[in-house]
């Protein structure tokens, strides 16, 4: 079992309360310093090969690859679309911040939608808006902020000491010797009002080459359009 505790956006308040340095070059997450970084390293296996003795396997195999390759095509179709959509979704709603979320591309016989949600690509560290700071016009700080999660892996956990280790948290972690337990992983949260704000904040053009760098989630819905 693992429970994931996320922080709330407010990471300067946090950082004060608890005497960290909040000067303009400091670490907002330096109070993290002293947790491990998750890992995501997987170790690659040796599995066995299943017998197939009479070749079924090796029919539903082929099945499999070749619907795997169309996916793969209707995949790349979809990232094409979105791709080629993406320009006129923000020149479009440029200037408003209550844009509709799809843009409707008709076929022969059928529409489709091309969708942006309200989520841009995973940032894990500030340093990330670099590149796109003078895009945002100093007004970062409204719309971003440094994020972070505590993540306790169950399975380290001694089941007998469970319930009390995780009533007390991580005042208790190196008492009962369950550090491996405990895990950071960070990211940028993003205000929901920048999603709306973008369009009257940035010109198409801005959001053009903000998106090249930090791309909106988009998505491409083929059911029940007409």
């Amino acid at each position: 079992m693992k429970t994931n505790i996320t922080s709330a956006e407010k990471i300067i308040q946090l950082n004060a309360e608890i005497g960290t340095d909040t000067s303009a070059n400091a670490d907002p997450l330096a109070f993290l310093n002293s947790i491990g970084e998750a890992s995501h390293d997987k170790k690659q296996r040796q599995y066995p090969e299943f017998p197939d003795p009479n070749g079924e396997g090796k029919e539903l195999t082929e099945r499999i690859l070749q619907l795997a390759d169309a996916e793969d095509q209707l995949k790349l179709a979809k990232k094409s679309l979105g791709e080629l959509v993406t320009p006129f979704y923000f020149e479009r709603w440029h200037g408003q911040t209550d844009p509709a979320s799809s843009i409707r591309v008709a076929g022969v016989n059928k529409a489709v939608l091309v969708t942006f949600t309200a989520r841009l690509k995973k940032l894990k560290e500030l340093n990330e808006l670099d590149s796109v700071k003078s895009l945002l016009k100093g007004k970062e700080s409204e719309f971003f902020a440094a994020g972070w999660e505590l993540t306790i892996d169950g399975d380290e956990i001694p089941p007998q000491v469970a319930p009390q280790l995780v009533a007390e948290l991580a005042a208790l972690f190196a008492k009962y010797q369950c550090a491996k337990a405990l895990k950071k992983e960070k990211s940028v949260r993003v205000a929901s009002v920048f999603h709306n704000q973008r369009h009257r904040l940035l010109t198409p053009e801005e959001n053009i080459a903000f998106n090249a760098i930090i791309p909106i989630v988009a998505s491409i819905k083929t059911k029940g359009i007409k």
